[in-house]
């Protein structure tokens, strides 16, 4: 499954809301930062299971699930 144009900006907002840098996110996903910034601003498709990799390296918890746990 690949993810519509509303993505990119969810991902920002969820990257900003846990209060970190494009390289933050990077480094949990072990990529660089050019990597992160060409999603987040809509230049790279990415499919379901990139967009809950990155969720979960902005420290996001998935819906129902408890805190600390993914």
């Amino acid at each position: 499954m690949i993810l519509g144009a509303g993505a990119p900006d969810q991902l920002v907002s969820l990257r900003q809301a846990a209060a970190l840098a494009q390289a933050m996110v990077a480094k949990k996903l072990g990529r660089h930062q050019s990597v992160v910034a060409t999603i987040e601003n809509g230049q790279s498709r990415i499919a379901l299971v990139e967009f809950v990799a990155l969720a979960r390296a902005a420290s996001v918890r998935e819906p129902g699930q408890p805190e600390g746990h993914f």
